[in-house]
C-alpha cells in the first residue's frame, strides 16, 4: 500500500528535475555567415525554316471540261535542325485547309484533288513546316513554314 500523497512528492521532484535541466542547459546557437548559389544552365532552341533545296516539290494546276485538276508532291524529305516531325498543309484559294500530311509516310507527300474553275481558281498554297514532337507529351515546337504557291488560272 502507498503512503498519501507519496506519487504527488514523486511528480513534483521529478518536474522540478526537469525544469532545471532545461535551464541550465547550454543553448545551441548557429550562425551562418556565407552564401552560396548554383548557376543553372538551359537554353532553347529555335526549329529553322525548311529549305527549298531541301524539300523539292512538283505541283501542277490544269484545266480539264470546266473543273481544275491539282497535284501536289514533295518529292524530297531533308533534315531541318531539331526537327523530328515534318508536315505538308494545302490551303485552298480562299485559305481553307484542304490538307495535312505527315512526309514521314510517303502515301502523305502528295495531294491531289479535282475542283470546279470557280472553286479552284488562284493562289492554292502549299507549307512545308518542322516540327519538334516532345517524347511521351502532347507537346510540339513548330518553327516558320516554307511556303510555295500554286497558282491556277
Amino acid at each position: 500500500m502507498s503512503r498519501p500523497g507519496a506519487g504527488s512528492a514523486a511528480a513534483t521532484g521529478l518536474a522540478l528535475c526537469l525544469l532545471l535541466g532545461l535551464t541550465l542547459a547550454p543553448a545551441a546557437n548557429a550562425a551562418f555567415t556565407g552564401n552560396g548559389g548554383a548557376a543553372t544552365s538551359y537554353s532553347t532552341a529555335s526549329i529553322p525554316m525548311p529549305s527549298a533545296a531541301s524539300f523539292p516539290a512538283s505541283a501542277s494546276c490544269s484545266k480539264v471540261s470546266g473543273l481544275y485538276n491539282v497535284s501536289i508532291s514533295i518529292t524530297g524529305t531533308g533534315n531541318v535542325q531539331y526537327a523530328n516531325y515534318y508536315e505538308m498543309v494545302v490551303r485552298n484559294p480562299a485559305g481553307a485547309v484542304q490538307f495535312t500530311g505527315n512526309l514521314s509516310n510517303p502515301l502523305e507527300r502528295t495531294y491531289t484533288t479535282q475542283v470546279s474553275v470557280g472553286a479552284g481558281k488562284g493562289n492554292w498554297i502549299y507549307e512545308i513546316r518542322a516540327k519538334y514532337k516532345v517524347p511521351s507529351t502532347t507537346n510540339v515546337w513548330s518553327g516558320q513554314p516554307l511556303a510555295r504557291t500554286l497558282i491556277c488560272n
